[in-house]
């Protein structure tokens, strides 16, 4: 995250010579006040700086752009505190026992359909139902207004899962198949934008090479027989 943002160079030397470990400027920006003590620049324009709360250190790196100087902090951390999740984990379910007083209001979430729709949901609503009412979720199709409304009730235990409805009806509106939802749900691809699914496309196309490539080259390894060396012979020496 930035941490300030300096128009002289001169002005953060200064400080730093000074002690003032720059809390005046983390303030005026509205961050928060750090340690005072500061190693002094070095040649890269990285800095070491420590925080009375972090015992970890943390860098920050100038980055020069246009005579400013931008400060971006990176906090280091030490890989022995962090816990390891086995494989298969999952986190549990919200149940009831969670819950079990409630929601104390109730929620709505409505939006409009085009008219070419109006033939599916009328054909799979029941689904639509049948899947929020396992959650005390209420749907309700309105064919004359051209909208779906979905809505909390009294049992309703789980508060997000009007959001999970809620994100349920716009991709019904916007032509994706019921059967369709938990995938583009699950997956998080109804957020992201046309460039973004191109993007991470890319992306798992270059790690799924990268995964055969090393793959390849870890059996050529193993398959690699190396040459038998003849042993070196010293030459004799004359004396």
């Amino acid at each position: 995250f930035i941490y300030s943002l300096e128009t002289q160079r001169e002005r953060g030397a200064e400080r730093q010579a000074e002690g003032e470990a720059g809390s005046t400027q983390g303030a005026r920006h509205g961050t928060p006040s750090w340690d005072s003590r500061i190693t002094p620049w070095a040649e890269g324009g990285t800095k070491l700086l420590s925080h009375p709360g972090i015992p970890h250190i943390s860098i920050f790196k100038s980055v020069h752009k246009k005579g400013k100087i931008l400060r971006v902090c990176f906090f280091s951390l030490d890989e022995s505190e962090l816990l390891t999740v086995p494989d298969g984990w999952k986190e549990p379910a919200f149940s009831k026992e969670d819950n079990p007083r409630g929601l104390l209001e109730e929620s709505s979430f409505a939006t409009l359909f085009p008219k070419y729709r109006e033939a599916y949901l009328k054909e799979c609503w029941p689904l639509v139902q049948k899947a929020l009412n396992e959650h005390h979720v209420n749907a309700t199709l309105d064919l004359i207004e051209g909208s779906m409304t979905v809505c909390t009730t009294k049992k309703t235990f789980d508060p997000y899962i009007i959001i999970r409805a809620r994100d349920l009806i716009k991709l019904l509106a916007r032509s994706v198949s019921f059967e369709q939802i938990d995938k583009e749900l699950a997956s998080g691809e109804y957020f992201l934008k046309a460039s973004q699914k191109k993007r991470q496309k890319m992306e798992a196309i270059k790690a799924k090479q990268a995964e055969a490539l090393s793959k390849r080259q870890e059996e050529r390894n193993k398959a690699f027989i190396p040459p038998k060396e003849k042993p070196v012979v010293k030459p004799k020496e004359d004396f």
